[in-house]
């Protein structure tokens, strides 16, 4: 795998009632290589975090009310957000092409999607 190579996008909402409508998903970000690939042991490993959603509703409490709010998941599954919240839901918009774009400021095509931004040396 080359150096520059897209391994994530990332992708984030304002909050549980934005989730449910696809043109307020927002790519925030991408995980790139910045060099070649390298090959790890079986005993060593890469881990990201997600903060716990309770976390989120201590610093939030609104939030809580807005789980109920709507939406319609990718195969056309429909409920409150708080059900459905999650990738079902992001994948919807990001195959519809109707999320924003961090680097573009806009709605963009998911199927054309943008050059990966340049890698720095490190």
């Amino acid at each position: 795998m080359p150096a520059g190579t897209v391994l994530y996008d990332l992708f984030a909402c304002e909050s549980p009632a934005a989730a449910a409508k696809p043109e307020f998903l927002e790519r925030i970000g991408r995980v790139v290589t910045l060099s070649p690939f390298q090959a790890s042991g079986p005993n060593e490993e890469i881990f990201f975090k997600h903060q716990a959603k309770e976390e989120d509703f201590k610093l939030r409490p609104e939030w809580l009310a807005q789980l109920s709010t709507p939406c319609q998941v990718k195969g056309g599954a429909s409920g409150p957000v708080g059900m459905h919240a999650g990738h079902a839901l992001f994948e919807r918009a990001i195959g519809a092409g109707t999320y924003r774009d961090y680097e573009k400021g806009s709605a963009i095509s998911a199927r054309g999607r943008p050059p990966p931004p340049e890698t720095r040396s490190p």
